[in-house]
């Protein structure tokens, strides 16, 4: 029962961590050329 729920909590986060990750790659080089 407990790994279920554990499974529910990690899943949005696994997303968030891909999102932040994909994010982050897009908006470096951004950086890279205004700097």
């Amino acid at each position: 029962m407990y790994q279920i729920f554990i499974n529910i909590l990690l899943h949005p986060i696994s997303y968030l961590i891909l999102y932040s990750l994909q994010f982050s790659s897009i908006t470096k080089p951004q950086r890279q050329v205004y700097e």
